[in-house]
């Protein structure tokens, strides 16, 4: 039993020293570039990274309550706090933690935008049940980013496959 408890409070230990190392990662990084002299960043590059680093600051608030109340969650007095929030914008917080978001590309935006838009369109009409992932690699055609949707429906039967990049098909 002994093995086991110090077994399992290395686990976790080893798991809030990654779930904190990020927003602290993500804070000490935009403040570094905020406060180099010699970077050029304008007014709406200060205000998005003062906002990550805001909401970084709130992550790392909430993970660091989260192993204050470690006891409460083990006597099973833990409460959630539930409230309604936005997918997309919590979805966009979350990657934007992560993934820097200075990778820029030549492109016409409306028109990857809306092809983007077309196969998550149809990937939603077709999917009842599952899942739909946006995918974007930068390492998958090494030299080019590839964007992809894949969806858990159907899929296009095999007779059609052939002409499914044909005009009006």
């Amino acid at each position: 039993h002994a093995e086991e408890s110090d077994r399992m409070k290395s686990f976790f230990i080893q798991n809030m020293s990654h779930e904190i190392r990020t927003p602290l990662n993500a804070i000490v990084g935009f403040s570094q570039v905020l406060s180099t002299p010699d970077m050029e960043v304008d007014e709406e590059e200060k205000e998005e990274f003062s906002m990550l680093i805001q909401q970084n600051s709130e992550l790392l608030t909430t993970l660091i309550n989260d192993v204050l109340d470690l006891a409460s969650l083990e006597s099973g007095k833990y409460r959630m706090h539930l409230a309604p929030h936005r997918c997309n914008e919590l979805c966009q917080v979350a990657m934007v933690s992560v993934v820097p978001n200075d990778y820029l590309f030549v492109t016409d935006k409306e028109r990857l935008q809306q092809v983007l838009i077309n196969f998550l369109t149809n990937a939603e009409k077709h999917t009842e049940r599952g899942e739909i992932h946006l995918h974007c690699s930068l390492t998958e055609n090494p030299g080019k980013i590839t964007f992809s949707v894949a969806d858990t429906g159907p899929g296009i039967p095999a007779d059609q496959a052939d002409c499914v990049f044909d005009r009006f098909s």
